[in-house]
């Protein structure tokens, strides 16, 4: 498991358990297979942003509850976690530094 994948799994199990749904009723809700849904929340793969999108409205359809995490925070995160392994922690965290801290704009910046 990857440590992106594994934060996205875990966002989709935190959200799913919260409604109570089983894994079956989220890939109905989603349009997704449910050997899908498990391979997301075991962290084996990360869903394609289309799917990842169905997930987040089968979430804000229920009932006009948003999820605890914001679908767009967790996304960061991944992304977060990407530029650690592209370029090592300590570069990681000198960029930080240097940009005066860490927001959407500054890891679109460090992905170029």
């Amino acid at each position: 498991m990857s440590e992106a994948a594994g934060v996205v799994g875990e966002w989709i199990t935190a959200e799913r358990e919260r409604r109570g749904w089983t894994k079956g009723e989220l890939a109905w809700r989603a349009r997704l297979f449910p050997k899908d849904v498990t391979v997301y929340e075991q962290g084996a793969s990360i869903p394609t942003l289309e799917k990842y999108a169905r997930i987040l409205k089968a979430f804000e359809d229920d009932d006009g509850r948003k999820p605890r995490r914001r679908a767009d925070q967790v996304l960061f995160e991944v992304a977060e976690i990407g530029l650690k392994r592209r370029w090592g922690q300590t570069s990681f965290d000198q960029q930080v530094l240097d940009d005066g801290g860490l927001n959407q704009a500054s890891i679109q910046a460090m992905a170029l």
